[in-house]
């Protein structure tokens, strides 16, 4: 065969795939085979035991298989010697020799001839397009055959018709299985002799496998070609429509050559295939196929997948082994019968312990550390990066590093551009990196996009109450938990926002193409992205807050069943898990820092055991840090907020000596100490919260102090016996603190339903509260009420309770969530106002009381005030005090000392004018009181002098510059309050700046803008044009648009 390709190497390739025993000792085919082989040290030991093997003798080859060598190239030469002795020592055997006898008919077909009992038939080598022999491929003349058998499959099956692929197609410029070697030439042109591979064909190895389309989501089962001489892997271009699966186009066409030269196909390919799921048993991966417009097979595996797997192969009974990176035991698949493949996958898994039940198996995949280190596909939440338009790009400068962190940094680099998660980058922005010590002494890189975020528009996206979702388990008894590996790497960056997310680092600047950590939209694209997956099935059984998915259950075959689902829908979305993170089938679980059972809600142990080694704070910022991590657990805790007074109040800059810096030590006290170990020893106790259950009714237990208010939300058990389901707790503000008694309790049953509003609010029976305070019933009862209770009033009405009136003593939980012994020795807090003597004067408005000095001032003033004598039908006497309802009548002379007292007084604190009025307005009555309280504010120059003007500052004064010429700047203003000639009483005066000539307009008052602008084109304009500028005092006359109505 002559091919057009006639390089040197391709001569040896060819003359080693097509090297052959034929029929003489072994040790000469070895000695030929190490020649060939020699000239071609890159090919892989592998493929030189596989084409080693092919070229063997059958009974030789048949003799190989059943003893079971595997092995290297060398193992294979020392059993083929030993075998080959022990064939030829068998009774009856005989050396073929490939010449054809003299005498012999050579036009006859050969493989009509029987041979010998002692004989094996010979070697007749046929056309591969025609399969007649006596000539070769190239030089075919005759139709090509479409019934060349090829092979068979176990004994009793027919054979199978010989495809493209099953004559081994190849790329062009890599190895061409199909040549034949020049020795070949020389027995062809003595006559046609029978070959011996010819008569006993070898079993292509095809396996089953499904795909799965991208688009319809729907599968289809196919036979896929194990190929070693093919280098890619291909598909047929009926398959990509029967599956509707996408293509893309290549930059260069791909000829795919066949052993006689002919194209695959019949013309070179353009187009390869989107990423497609591929199944096989239980292995599961995400490929691409090159599609080739016309081809027998469905599908062909070639040499590209075979070494990314690398699996062994069985030759003896037809299967093979692949190796998967989920479980120490591999899957063990047949070749002809899917059956036997699905069996053999599940009893392989079953005797090992991968880290999950067994009834998961067949979904391995979601847990494969391969594919979770594979690009994941673009969708249509990628992480979209919008900067605010007109914004400055951020971009910072490079950190030094040290040794330890250069290397950390070169193994960040060289593990994700190999992953593909980055790519260098050309961008104008730069974020810096910089490194943070883990627990174990290593060392975590960072990006810092702090930069980035400042200018980014904000991503929103609602994250899930923790206390909704902790609600939500009362029907959870068996719980699973997942944990999605690196889950912002499984969101890819949109494109051409890639750039934006640029780093620079001693090594270069990359960019990212999947969402890192940091950047201030991550966390909501993420939560859309797991929201969208798991819609249907969120607060059904599955909780999920990012990166954390819990799955709850009533019974086994309930929970078994919606983890399928969750984990099949996680692999659909290339969402897989972190097998290491993953819990199964548990009954208490931790979850969001809790641990959750069937039993109820619990505090994470680590987490008590962290505070409980608290070593007391010593700064602010350490204070801040301890109260910071207790309050997560405040619901825990009984009276947390009465408890932890003495600490909320050391923070507050009122109760220091000036404003305490963060690291600035503190004033700890005997008080502060107490309340720092009295949370230690609550934590300590680590109580249970039982699960609210909905079908159950409520108790609201509420309760309030001086100085906070408390509650507690409990439901009786099976046994009638209350236990409680949350705690809460809130300190009083110093506003709240002043309020009375009956209003902090009526607070406090506020605070509760407000903060259980999403139980308690159209719950599925009424509920009670229980209060030892009876005047709380008042709110429930129609009667006239403040505005402040009005509101409280009408927010009771959402829910279905009543009022429960309990003695403290009954009411102890609440009781203890505002009062706590370790204060009852403590001194009362007293509030009070201090008060010169002689600022308050009391007015009484009982005429049964002894009257007050300013009562008799009023008296006296009475018998001479104008106004009171000229209208007494207006007022009423009384005690010789004359009345305006229920308020006092001020005469003319004593109301200069109520604007002292309302307004300039300590009390007062010169309030505005309509404070000021309601402080008179609630004692005092004149006719003039709103106007004479609104004049004597206005009047006041301590008020004028402290007043905060609401205005930016005035600009600087510039200097006008001096006009060059008459009536090119004007000045104009405006003489008032004139006596009246005429009807004119104002005066407008247009000056001149050059010459001071002035002109003097008589006006009817102050003239509107259009007026004033008619007026000056009549009496200015006409006689001087236009001025360059206008000087005026900005009077309203001028800035309402003066320029633009002339």
């Amino acid at each position: 065969m002559r091919f057009e390709d006639s390089t040197r190497l391709q001569r040896v390739e060819a003359q080693l795939v097509g090297l052959r025993q034929g029929g003489r000792p072994v040790q000469d085919y070895i000695r030929d085979f190490q020649k060939v082989a020699g000239r071609l040290r890159s090919w892989p030991d592998h493929l030189l035991v596989h084409h080693f093997r092919t070229g063997l003798d059958i009974d030789l080859r048949r003799a190989c298989v059943v003893r079971g060598i595997v092995g290297r190239l060398s193992e294979w030469f020392k059993a083929a010697v030993e075998l080959d002795v022990g064939l030829r020592e068998l009774p009856g055997a005989r050396e073929v020799r490939l010449q054809p006898r003299k005498g012999q008919d050579q036009s006859k077909d050969s493989t009509n001839q029987m041979p010998s009992s002692n004989a094996r038939p010979k070697p007749v080598f046929r056309c591969f397009r025609c399969n007649r022999p006596g000539h070769r491929a190239a030089e075919c003349t005759f139709p090509e055959s479409t019934n060349i058998p090829t092979g068979v499959g176990r004994p009793g099956t027919t054979p199978k018709k010989m495809t493209e692929k099953s004559r081994v197609a190849h790329q062009v410029g890599q190895t061409a299985p199909g040549d034949i070697s020049p020795t070949l030439e020389e027995y062809e042109e003595e006559g046609p002799v029978e070959d011996p591979m010819v008569s006993d064909p070898i079993v292509p190895f095809t396996i089953p496998i499904t795909l799965t389309s991208p688009v319809t989501r729907e599968s289809g089962s196919f036979q896929a070609l194990l190929d070693t001489g093919c280098t890619r892997c291909l598909i047929s271009k009926e398959v990509v429509r029967q599956m509707s699966i996408r293509v893309t186009r290549l930059k260069s066409p791909i000829r795919f050559e066949q052993v006689d030269g002919s194209l695959l196909g019949g013309a070179p390919t353009n187009w390869v295939t989107e990423p497609v799921r591929m199944e096989i048993g239980i292995h599961w991966e995400v490929i691409r196929f090159i599609v080739v417009p016309s081809m027998s097979e469905s599908i062909i595996l070639g040499l590209a997948w075979l070494d990314k797997w690398t699996p062994n192969m069985w030759w003896a009974d037809g299967s093979w082994h692949l190796r998967l990176a989920v479980g120490p035991q591999p899957p063990h698949l047949g070749v002809h019968s899917e059956d036997r493949a699905v069996e053999d996958s599940k009893s392989g898994l079953a005797g090992s312990d991968p880290g999950y039940p067994a009834v998961y198996s067949d979904l391995a995949a979601v847990f494969s550390e391969q594919e979770c280190n594979s690009l994941p596909p673009h969708r249509s939440m990628d992480c979209t990066i919008e900067i605010v338009p007109g914004a400055k790009l951020p971009k910072s400068r490079m950190y030094p590093m040290t040794s330890s962190e250069l290397q950390e940094m070169r193994k960040y680099i060289d593990e994700n551009l190999a992953r593909g998660f980055i790519e260098p980058a050309r961008s104008r922005i730069a974020a810096p990196v910089l490194f943070q010590g883990k627990k174990d002494g290593g060392l975590r890189l960072c990006v810092d996009f702090r930069g980035l975020n400042a200018v980014c528009i904000e991503q929103t996206y609602p994250l899930p109450l923790m206390k909704d979702l902790l609600a939500h388990l009362v029907a959870g008894k068996i719980f699973t938990k997942l944990d999605p590996c690196e889950a912002y790497y499984r969101v890819r960056i949109k494109k051409r926002d890639e750039w934006k997310t640029a780093f620079n680092c001693p090594l270069g600047s990359y960019q990212f193409k999947v969402m890192p950590f940091g950047l201030q939209g991550a966390p909501a694209v993420f939560m859309q992205l797991i929201n969208e997956v798991l819609h249907e099935h969120l607060y059904r059984g599955v909780l999920v807050y990012l990166d954390d998915i819990l799955i709850y259950s009533q019974t086994l075959e309930e929970h078994v069943k919606l983890v399928r689902t969750v984990l099949k829908k996680l692999l659909d979305a290339q969402l897989y898990c972190k097998l290491s993170k993953c819990e199964f089938h548990k009954e208490r679980i931790e979850y969001l820092g809790f641990r959750v059972s069937a039993a109820g809600i619990e505090m994470d142990p680590s987490k008590v055991r962290t505070v409980l080694e608290w070593q007391a704070p010593k700064t602010r910022r350490q204070l801040q840090r301890f109260l910071g991590f207790a309050n997560f657990y405040r619901q825990f805790i009984p009276s947390f907020a009465d408890v932890a007074l003495p600490l909320t109040q050391l923070l507050r800059t009122k109760h220091i000596a000036g404003k305490l810096r963060p690291g600035q030590s503190l004033n700890w006290t005997v008080a502060c100490q107490r309340a720092f170990e009295s949370l230690k020893t609550l934590f300590a106790q680590e109580p249970v919260l039982v699960h609210p259950d909905p079908g159950r009714p409520f108790v609201v237990q509420a309760d309030a102090s001086d100085v906070a208010v408390g509650a507690v939300l409990l439901q009786r058990n099976d046994q009638g016996i209350l236990q409680p389901c949350a705690y809460t707790s809130k300190k009083f503000t110093d506003t709240e603190r002043r309020w009375a008694v009956w209003e902090k309790e009526a607070f406090a049953v506020k605070w509760a339903l407000s903060t259980w509003r999403h139980l308690l609010e159209g719950a599925q029976h009424p509920f009670e509260v229980w209060t030892d305070h009876k005047n709380l019933t008042v709110l429930q009862t129609p009667r006239r009420l403040a505005p402040k209770h009005v509101r409280w009033a009408q927010y009771f009405q959402r829910f279905r309770f009543h009022f429960k009136v309990v003695p403290g003593g009954k009411n102890f939980l609440a009781d203890t969530l505002s009062r706590l012994p370790q204060y009852d020795s403590k001194k009362e807090e007293v509030i009070q106002a201090i008060m010169p003597s002689g600022s308050v004067e009391v007015i009484r408005a009982d005429a049964c009381k002894k009257t007050t000095a300013f009562e008799d001032e009023v008296k006296s003033a009475l018998l001479n005030d104008s106004w009171s004598q000229a209208n007494p039908g207006l007022l009423t006497y009384r005690d010789g005090l004359a009345w305006h309802g229920d308020r006092l009548y001020i005469p003319q002379r004593l109301r200069d000392r109520v604007y002292h007292r309302c307004h300039d007084s300590k009390l007062a604190g010169h309030f505005g004018f309509l404070k000021t009025l309601h402080l008179a307005r609630w004692q005092f009555w004149w006719p003039s009181l709103r106007k004479d309280i609104e004049s004597y504010v206005k009047g006041c120059h301590i008020c004028a002098q402290a007043k905060v003007i609401p205005k930016k500052p005035m600009g600087l004064l510039q200097s006008v510059s001096n006009p060059t010429r008459p009536w090119q700047d004007i000045g104009m203003d405006f003489i008032v309050d004139l006596p009246n000639v005429k009807g004119y009483t104002v005066i407008w005066t247009v000056v001149d700046l050059f010459s001071k000539q002035a002109h003097f307009i008589p006006c009817k008052g102050l003239s509107s803008v259009r007026k004033l602008a008619k007026m000056f084109v009549h009496q200015v304009f006409r006689l001087h044009g236009a001025p360059r500028r206008i000087i005026s005092d900005r009077g309203v006359q001028f800035t309402a648009h003066f320029g633009g109505n002339f």
